[in-house]
Parts: structure tokens; sequence; C-alpha cells
């Protein structure tokens, strides 16, 4: 693998676990109500 294809992928799995995040939390609050001491999965 040359340097650029390394930084790619890396840029690839921030981006991935960046929308991954995103999309989670926003189902939680959904689920939730956005309380912060809330226990559903």
């Amino acid at each position: 693998m040359s340097t650029q294809e390394i930084i790619a992928y890396i840029l690839v799995v921030i981006a991935v676990g960046y929308l991954v995040k995103t999309l989670f939390f926003k189902k939680k609050k959904k689920s939730c109500g956005g309380g912060t001491d809330c226990k559903c999965r």
C-alpha cells in the first residue's frame, strides 16, 4: 500500500465512524426524548 492509499483508508474509516455515531445519537435522542441519564437501547 502506498502512503496515499493509507491516508485515504484512514479518512474513510473516520468518516464512517462519524456517520455511525451521528446516526446512533439521533436514534437514541428520539427514543429517549433527549434525556442525559436514560438507559434505553
